[in-house]
């Protein structure tokens, strides 16, 4: 899957599709001792997948690199928290970010996880006092078990020494169980995998705890929101109502606590996030292909990133319905995705 540029979509929520593009796009030197997926990697436990390099050498692109040396983005670090715009910056230049070329930093991983093993092997060694008996029997043990290996056919074939035959003809043993059931191949492993997620206003645990936390990071004052959804598409409000409760969830007001029936102009795909005619702004209509920009406010762009991160399409509305300091949240039809990503 694609966006408009004709570049690989990434989502970070799903391990995969991440392992998947740092896999083929050839940018990472994914076998690095450095190079790190939380959640798969450092074994913490993570709601997005962002791979990074331990000792911080990375190569960000020109714009990150920019604004990392002004101090207006910062790469994440092991065991610190990422900022909701750190990672809307990530994300959205996700493209640029490369291992640079001949990096004097590069250790191979399995290599590196052989080293660190004997050298902490070797300072166990060192530290612990050896009397002569312990020290016999540590070359003895291992010599003692070698000569039982060659000499025993039941430990030859524990070891894989000896092979398996059966009327001259050399078998293998397989593991597993593929049974045909008139004409039908049942394979649990596969019968029973998880079957993809497909709809995008439905989220995964990881999403909704992803989408809380972006949320809730807001210090400053917060808008009342206001849920809308679709009048005649039931899809679009169950979405809305689901979303009206992580909003809540994440300690911002709703107006009405409840979520409002709407009639667009043109119907949308995705989420409009609306706001009222500003003081100033010429009143005249445009045509249906044109609009204005304007001023994002502090929640507009809490909001507007956190639904970027679920890859569920903005778009931008105008209610003069709606109240100074208040925010319409109005939910479409619901975009469709691939299954391959």
């Amino acid at each position: 899957m694609t966006d408009e540029n004709d570049k690989p979509v990434v989502n970070f929520v799903v391990l995969k599709s991440v392992e998947d593009y740092v896999a083929k796009s050839g940018k990472f030197r994914t076998k690095c001792a450095s190079f790190q997926i939380p959640g798969r990697d450092s074994g913490s436990s993570t709601a997005v997948y962002m791979p990074y390099c331990d000792k911080q050498r990375f190569d960000f692109g020109p714009l990150l690199n920019d604004w990392r040396g002004h101090n207006v983005f910062t790469p994440p670090e092991i065991g610190k928290r990422i900022s909701p715009m750190d990672f809307a910056l990530f994300r959205e230049r996700f493209h640029d970010i490369h291992c640079p070329r001949g990096c004097p930093g590069y250790r191979n991983r399995r290599i590196a996880a052989v080293l660190d093993r004997v050298k902490s092997f070797k300072s166990s060694i060192a530290a612990k006092k050896w009397t002569t008996q312990e020290k016999i029997g540590l070359v003895a043990i291992p010599l003692l078990g070698i000569l039982i290996a060659f000499f025993t056919p039941e430990f030859r074939r524990v070891l894989s020494l000896d092979k398996t035959t059966s009327l001259g003809k050399t078998t293998t043993n397989a593991t597993g169980s593929i049974v045909n059931n008139g004409g039908v191949i049942n394979n649990p492993t596969i019968n029973n995998a998880a079957l993809l997620h497909k709809g995008t206003y439905e989220l995964t645990d990881e999403q909704q705890n992803l989408f809380r936390k972006q949320l809730s990071a807001q210090t400053a004052p917060r808008d009342i929101l206001r849920i809308g959804c679709t009048s005649w598409s039931e899809s679009s409000c169950v979405a809305a109502g689901r979303f009206l409760l992580l909003l809540s969830e994440a300690g911002w007001q709703i107006e009405g606590n409840k979520v409002f029936r709407l009639e667009p102009q043109i119907p949308t795909v995705g989420v409009s996030i609306a706001t009222h005619t500003p003081a100033g702004e010429p009143k005249e209509p445009l045509p249906p292909h044109e609009g204005r920009m304007r001023k994002m406010g502090e929640s507009y762009k809490a909001i507007y990133w956190a639904f970027r991160s679920l890859d569920i399409p903005i778009n931008g509305a105008t209610d003069d319905s709606l109240k100074d300091g208040t925010l319409g949240i109005y939910f479409g039809s619901e975009p469709t995705k691939s299954l391959t990503h």
